[in-house]
């Protein structure tokens, strides 16, 4: 596997999500504006998080019901990998 672009862990930084300390920390070593991120989560705590940082936030039901994650906040829902998969496709291509 060909490593990231920027590689974040919890020694780089002091707070955890739900702040949006890590979020910020990977846009700034990207050299890209958090505004210009889409972040990819599965819990409440990584949804608020990313809106924190003023991130795009898509979110994908694993054990977390939807409506926990729509009231932290997710941009979009997803039911799973493949429906976020075949949306981030479509947006990309429309």
């Amino acid at each position: 596997l060909t490593p990231p672009a920027a590689l974040v862990t919890s020694d780089g930084y002091e707070r955890g999500k739900p702040a949006p300390d890590a979020f910020l920390l990977a846009a700034e070593r990207l050299g890209v504006e958090p505004v210009g991120c889409l972040v990819l989560e599965d819990a409440p705590a990584g949804v608020e998080a990313g809106k924190a940082a003023g991130m795009t936030v898509w979110a994908v039901r694993t054990t977390t019901p939807r409506s926990a994650l729509e009231e932290a906040g997710a941009d979009r829902v997803f039911d799973g990998l493949p429906a976020l998969l075949a949306a981030r496709t479509s947006t990309a291509a429309g």
